[in-house]
């Protein structure tokens, strides 16, 4: 069933291994990440035993340095189990393993990247003011120049991985340039709001961020000015493709959860996987998932190529959270009324998939991407 299947060893490997980790580890915990709305720390500290929290980044910093296709076979592969620590390690590694590793410089990677690459710290960048990385003409985010430092001052409403961040890479206004500046978490004028309550992706603690007055050198921006849009833009490709990966493995799960049920449940003396309009249901979710697969493949391999996928990346986060929403609440209507009660997980597999297509830029904005093409 599944398109981004190869024959490729490493590939393999690590979708065994973390099939292995999700359904010894993951599944037994899953009511409790979501009541508590926290990953234990058992698992946290087994993500970093399998290495997974530097897939990007460089083995000279121990990092993975796997290949952005097959990270995104194992971003796929974990949201099965678990969408809300998918997502977690998708922001680690493109939030700021990846940023650091192509755009830091030699004294940055060698001051944050084994941490980070290991999971001793974590990272995250933070771009709009708003949580998005699209809107950034209205940055309120300012550092001002103090001579060998800057003193970053401003607010950032949703910050991934924020209440679990050691290091903050922050996009401000310097001056009349934009640029991006690493804060630590220790930092005396960083000030972190209480967790975002949100609907689904529970256990991934999303949280505001003000700065006030933070002092940092200035050896601690990250690349050139001019460069700035350019590692804005590897942000948005990649998280746009690690959403529809998690997004995809949404809809897989989704997918087992309604074969699982109708195959169990009967009307009439017969499993209700018989009747035509169940059937129906399932065939969809299935086409759904092949189209998703397809498209990751193709737009995954463009970028493992450094090709300019910006906008192809926005057109397969479009498609896949769009078809996640549709198709799990296709999943749910297979388990009828028992698909809205909390004891059964489809329910919580629609609210994931809900929260998927909200994040990381709006549908809508990435719309208009997609259409520029087509404007005179």
């Amino acid at each position: 069933m599944n398109n981004l299947t190869s024959s490729n060893e490493e590939i393999d490997m690590i979708k065994d291994v973390i099939k292995d980790f999700g359904e010894n580890e993951i599944n037994p915990i899953t009511s409790d990440i979501e009541l508590n709305s926290e990953i234990p720390s058992s698992i946290l500290e087994k993500v970093s035993e399998l290495g997974l929290y530097g897939m990007l980044g460089s083995s000279e910093f121990d990092g993975a340095e796997t290949n952005f296709s097959t990270f995104i076979h194992a971003m796929l592969e974990l949201a099965k189990y678990s969408p809300a620590l998918s997502a977690l390690l998708m922001f680690q590694n493109v939030f700021s393993v990846q940023l650091l590793t192509k755009y830091g410089s030699n004294e940055q990677k060698e001051g944050m990247l084994n941490n980070l690459n290991t999971g001793k710290k974590l990272g995250t960048a933070l771009i709009g003011d708003d949580g998005s990385t699209l809107n950034i003409r209205n940055l309120n985010t300012e550092a001002m120049d103090e001579g060998d430092s800057l003193s970053i001052s401003g607010n950032k409403k949703f910050a991934f991985n924020g209440e679990i961040a050691d290091y903050f890479i922050v996009l401000c206004n310097i001056g009349k340039e934009l640029g991006f500046v690493v804060i630590e978490k220790g930092n005396q004028g960083v000030s972190i709001g209480k967790p975002i309550n949100t609907v689904g992706l529970r256990g991934n603690k999303s949280v505001p961020v003000s700065f006030y007055s933070c002092n940092v050198p200035k050896t601690n921006l990250i690349g050139l000015p001019e460069n700035t849009h350019k590692i804005i833009n590897s942000i948005q490709e990649s998280s746009w493709l690690g959403i529809s990966a998690i997004s995809t493995g949404v809809m897989e799960s989704a997918l087992s959860q309604a074969v699982k049920y109708s195959n169990e449940r009967k009307q009439f003396s017969k499993p209700i996987s018989s009747f035509e309009a169940i059937q129906s249901k399932l065939a969809n979710i299935s086409t759904d998932i092949e189209t998703s697969l397809a498209m990751l493949e193709k737009v995954s391999r463009l970028k493992d190529k450094g090709e300019d996928i910006l906008r192809q990346s926005a057109m397969t986060k479009i498609s896949t959270t769009e078809m996640a929403q549709r198709n799990t609440k296709q999943a749910l209507l297979v388990h009828g009324g028992y698909g809205y009660i909390k004891d059964y997980p489809i329910e919580k597999t629609v609210r994931d998939a809900e929260t998927l297509k909200s994040i990381c830029d709006s549908n809508d904005d990435l719309r208009l991407i997609v259409s520029k093409p087509f404007i005179n």
